[in-house]
């Protein structure tokens, strides 16, 4: 979820094409929220990373297909943790 401009940027595209996924860009304007959830959704992303600010956007519930997922760029709360962590890596 980061601008290709963005150092960050760089580990997502690594972590994608080095495992041999496909790489899902969210649409211009689409950052969080139900907005972000229905790309993830549609596009069958399976792992993410994700700001904790981002993540605490997202419903866990809702988002069972999410199986891994990676915070960055600022403390993950541990309740954000608990709440994200069953089921997943």
């Amino acid at each position: 979820a980061a601008a290709p401009t963005f150092d960050a940027s760089v580990f997502e595209v690594l972590l994608a094409t080095g495992s041999g996924a496909g790489l899902v860009v969210s649409p211009a304007g689409v950052f969080a929220g139900p907005e972000l959830a229905a790309v993830i959704t549609a596009d069958g992303v399976d792992t993410a990373v994700l700001t904790p600010t981002v993540l605490s956007s997202l419903d866990p519930v809702a988002l069972a297909g999410l199986v891994t997922v990676i915070t960055a760029g600022e403390a993950c709360p541990a309740e954000l943790v608990r709440s994200w962590a069953p089921g997943r890596r």
